[in-house]
């Protein structure tokens, strides 16, 4: 996420589990993130600055792992992509987000993902679960989409656990892993 952040200067507008692959053998560890189709520059060229946060946009991505602010339609911006990194990680270890959530309608269906997104706490969405996940989706969910550093950010969550062993010994000791395989 960090280099279509900086490097490529683009917002994904539509992270999902079935954009995300795993590398084999000896890149195992990295993920890699497809799909580009909805992709979106965040700076203006030449002037390099962050392009207008606009509102009353109509929902882009997959409704399920769009953010909250995505939902009540501000432009979607880097900040946008971490809450859905988040989503997707919540998504893999709880095996859904928001319960079951059906509509007659897609506009119907995705009117009640908005209604739950918005109206859930994160304390609730994230019960069961150690802190740190509530804490990131917290932190993200505050921030500026014009003042963000992805980096500063993923490093301030990840001060929580002591080590690495930490973050994988939390990640593997909770579940359905649904996925999420750690070494």
């Amino acid at each position: 996420i960090e280099f279509k952040h900086f490097t490529l200067k683009l917002s994904t507008q539509d992270l999902k589990p079935e954009n995300i692959l795993i590398g084999l053998e000896e890149n195992a560890s990295t993920l890699y993130l497809i799909d580009y189709g909805l992709a979106k520059k965040w700076k203006v060229s030449p002037t390099n600055e962050h392009i207008p946060i606009k509102e009353g946009k109509s929902l882009t991505g997959t409704a399920r792992y769009a953010s909250a602010k995505t939902h009540l339609g501000v432009e979607q911006s880097r900040r946008d992509d971490l809450e859905g990194a988040g989503y997707v990680i919540l998504y893999m270890l709880m095996g859904e987000l928001h319960g079951k959530i059906k509509g007659k309608t897609k506009e119907e269906k995705y009117k009640k993902i908005k209604e739950s997104k918005v109206g859930t706490p994160i304390s609730e969405l994230t019960k069961g679960y150690p802190r740190e996940f509530a804490d990131y989706m917290t932190i993200e969910g505050t921030l500026n989409s014009q003042r963000i550093q992805t980096t500063i950010i993923l490093e301030e969550y990840s001060k929580s656990f002591t080590t690495d062993v930490d973050l994988k010994m939390t990640l593997s000791s909770i579940g359905p892993s649904n996925g999420i395989m750690l070494k």
